[in-house]
């Protein structure tokens, strides 16, 4: 026996005067069942009727407010307990999307409109809620005739895919931000994301990383054009700056070059090299220099000398191959000096004066310091520096005949600051390990007092870029490197708003004052994005339904994951990468 369902009952008496009135009102009642009910429907009953007319009543007709018309608050909020956090309902009420200002617009003005079957006074529920990625995605059904649906997403379709979901892809990339980073991020912020597929669709497919690469190009062309407009460069051409960057420290599997003009400080060329192009991480910078030097020369620019750490086979490349002066690095021409000095400074009481001489102790600071004076001050002129190289003895004779007019020892009352070498001995010790340096044995490489100040700026701002403890595939190593050089070029040598001089502790004998510079500026992530939307402007695809799916993130690279040893590890559907592109 079929199970009869509870109806309740509620009657309302309406009184009137004679049989006319009753009969007008219910031809008028009729008439507005007849209106209201939707169309291809069963006609409204009393109920239905009734809630219908109270709809249209409460819509034209705002509820009064409890209380004095004075008393009225300025400012109410649509959001439950005046939007005050209280707690959770549900699990999920914490999670979050994002949304177009113009989409929630849409939204706004969609809720307003009516149904085709004629309900105009709050006519839309919520039907369904999906997130794709960052974006909501929510379909509405009439509640009345539950046939009419409407849809509405947090974001615009670009390209068959939502337009905020490139956008968070684009910024992750130039901000930085390892994938797995943004993963987390967005999982413990419960805003949605996206996985390492969809990256790898916005990339290669939309064409995102030729895009980068093409800026790049664009970038590296535009500082040679710099350097070409200075007044300087028609007459002594330009000197440039290399040196290698490993993306780890042992056994590197990319090793990269950039090429520095010395006038701008821009990067005018770069080379990257992998394991699979040259084995051995530790010969691979002389592969990487023949391929950025060339590089600037080809953009047109006039290469005239070479800077770079002592790497003597580059040496050898610059000198013979390509016919150019080579400089190296003032840093590495001094670094083993205060070892070398070590040896003859201390050692048993027995063997003073025999192997360490007691005048040179006070003197290992001072020496090293005399050596960037001298490559500074030669003009240039290899003979010079060996001239003033060999004068740092007679200095501490106290025999300033050939000391430079503008030094201290010159002035009267001069006392000297050292202890002054009275024993033949150690005068000849001192002469013998100054003539031992690099800088004695290369002066011509010397001379023009050259530093990898710079370079080594760049390699550490490219941490930000490429980690040093995640392993790159190739096509997203070269993508990250060219964001690097956009960045780079875009900010290096801005002005500064102050200088201070302070004593700093880790490096007490800087005399440089330190420069407040101006905030860096993105303007390249502005010119990628809108470079990247106006090149898929022409692709009118409906959506995709699966855009936004994160996917299977089961395989992504940890932080601090160990790179595969064996070259056949690294084989997959992107050369040079490990899993996913991370």
């Amino acid at each position: 026996m079929a199970s009869q369902r509870n109806r309740f009952r509620h009657s309302l008496v309406v009184n009137f005067d004679n049989e006319a009135a009753k009969a007008a009102f219910k031809t008028r009642a009729e008439h507005i069942r007849s209106v209201l009910s939707p169309a291809g429907q069963p006609t409204l009953d009393n109920a239905g009727l009734m809630s219908a007319m109270f709809d249209l009543v409460e819509q034209l007709i705002p509820a009064p407010y409890a209380g004095s018309p004075s008393v009225v608050p300025a400012r109410q909020s649509f959001n439950k307990d005046s939007g005050i956090y209280t707690g959770n309902i549900r699990p999920d009420d914490e999670a979050a999307f994002l949304t177009e200002r113009t989409c929630l617009a849409d939204l706004l003005e969609g809720l307003k409109t009516s149904c085709s079957c004629g309900l105009s006074v709050n006519p839309w529920t919520v039907g369904s809620l999906v997130q794709k990625g960052h974006v909501l995605r929510l379909k509405f059904s009439c509640r009345r005739c539950h046939v009419a649906e409407r849809t509405w997403s947090s974001s615009r379709v670009f390209g068959a895919r939502y337009f905020l979901n490139q956008k968070m892809v684009h910024s992750l990339t130039c901000a930085g931000v390892l994938p797995v980073q943004y993963i987390k991020l967005s999982k413990f912020a419960g805003i949605g994301h996206v996985g390492h597929g969809y990256m790898k669709k916005v990339y290669y497919a939309s064409g995102y990383s030729d895009i980068v690469g093409r800026m790049a190009e664009e970038s590296m062309n535009a500082a040679v054009d710099e350097v070409k407009a200075l007044p300087a460069y028609a007459e002594n051409g330009e000197w440039v700056i290399t040196d290698a960057r490993h993306d780890s420290t042992a056994n590197a599997y990319h090793t990269t070059v950039p090429c520095l003009a010395g006038s701008t400080k821009k990067i005018v060329g770069i080379s990257t090299v992998s394991r699979t192009d040259h084995g051995v991480a530790q010969t691979r910078e002389l592969q990487c220099t023949k391929i950025a030097v060339p590089q600037a020369i080809a953009r047109g620019l006039n290469v005239v000398e070479v800077a770079h750490d002592m790497q003597h086979q580059v040496s050898r490349y610059v000198t013979s191959d390509l016919g150019l002066k080579n400089s190296f690095d003032t840093w590495h021409g001094t670094k083993n000096l205060s070892k070398c000095l070590q040896k003859v400074t201390q050692g048993r009481v027995r063997d003073k004066g025999l192997t360490w001489f007691p005048e040179l102790v006070d003197k290992r600071k001072s020496i090293k310091v005399h050596l960037y004076w001298a490559m500074k001050n030669c003009d240039g002129d290899g003979q010079k520096l060996r001239s003033l190289i060999e004068n740092i003895a007679m200095h501490y004779q106290d025999n300033h005949l050939e000391c430079h007019p503008s030094s201290t020892c010159h002035l009267p009352h001069y006392a000297p600051g050292k202890d002054l070498l009275t024993d033949p001995a150690t005068v000849q010790q001192l002469e013998k390990q100054l003539k031992d340096t690099y800088i004695y044995r290369f002066p011509e490489s010397f001379c023009r007092c050259r530093d990898m100040y710079w370079v080594e700026s760049f390699n550490h701002q490219l941490l930000c870029y490429i980690s040093k403890r995640i392993h790159y595939s190739t096509r997203v190593f070269s993508m990250r490197m060219n964001l690097a050089v956009l960045d780079w070029n875009e900010n290096v040598g801005r002005e500064h708003t102050s200088e201070r001089k302070l004593k700093d502790l880790r490096r007490p004998d800087r005399r440089t004052a330190m420069k407040a510079l101006v905030k860096k500026t993105y303007e390249f992530a502005y010119v990628l994005w809108t470079t990247y939307v106006t090149k898929n402007m022409t692709s009118l695809d409906f959506l995709d339904e699966d855009d936004g799916d994160d996917g299977d993130d089961s395989d992504t690279l940890e932080d601090g994951e160990i790179v595969p040893d064996s070259d056949s590890d690294y084989e997959d559907d992107d050369p040079g990468c490990v899993g996913p592109d991370v």
